[in-house]
């Protein structure tokens, strides 16, 4: 079963909602169900050194939102979750 390198794991993306408190981050509802993370840098410009850091660029690049706000970043309706704007830095 090959899995694309640039999309979380189902481990990496329970870390990401668990680091979150299972809560969006933006509109901070909580959570029942592990949705799939925001990839702040997105997987088309992901290298292989950000792979480097693991599937989907790490549990760094991602971020934990609710279907609501998840479609409402990609629409542009809210800001502040990609690359060029929240960004954190690797330790």
């Amino acid at each position: 079963n090959h899995m694309n390198p640039k999309y979380f794991t189902r481990e990496q993306a329970e870390e990401i909602w668990e680091r979150q408190g299972w809560c969006c981050a933006e509109c901070g509802k909580g959570v029942s169900e592990c949705y799939v993370p925001h990839h702040m840098k997105r997987r088309s410009q992901l290298t292989p050194a950000d792979l480097e850091n693991g599937p989907g660029g790490g549990v760094d690049n991602g971020v934990g939102l609710c279907v609501e706000c998840h479609g409402r970043v990609h629409t542009g309706e809210i800001a502040g979750y990609n690359e060029s704007g929240l960004h954190i830095d690797a330790e």
